[in-house]
Parts: structure tokens; sequence; C-alpha cells
């Protein structure tokens, strides 16, 4: 993560990256991706294991969010 389009990028903003890696994967979503800190839509997650994984990772921390685990 890190400073993004002068905006920190924190793992407090790790379910936001997430989802927005799953949502920006065409140019149509490239300023929603610069906003939430990706460089660009190409940062998107396009491959269905990478996107698996994330899927995972954002039902982790809404379980965890929920005190479902």
């Amino acid at each position: 993560m890190g400073e993004e389009n002068g905006r920190s990028c924190t793992n407090a903003n790790k379910g936001l990256n997430g989802s927005t890696r799953l949502i920006c994967t065409t140019p149509e979503f490239g300023a929603l991706a610069k906003q939430v800190c990706l460089k660009s839509h190409k940062q998107g997650a396009t491959d269905p294991t990478e996107r698996a994984n994330l899927r995972a990772e954002l039902d982790g921390l809404i379980a965890h969010l929920y005190g479902l685990t």
C-alpha cells in the first residue's frame, strides 16, 4: 500500500482496496480506481484465482466486523 495520489493507503483501507480491485477492471472505472488508492484500472483483479482470494479476504474482514469469528 503506502502513499498513492496524495492519500494514505494503509491496512485500514484493505477491504476497500480489495473491493476496488474486484470492481475496477475496465477503463470505465479508472477514475474510481485512482480515488481509492489504485494507480489505474489496470491494477484491478482479473485473474479468477486472485479474485477468489480477494473475495475470501473480504468475507473474513466482514465476518470479523460482525463478530462472526
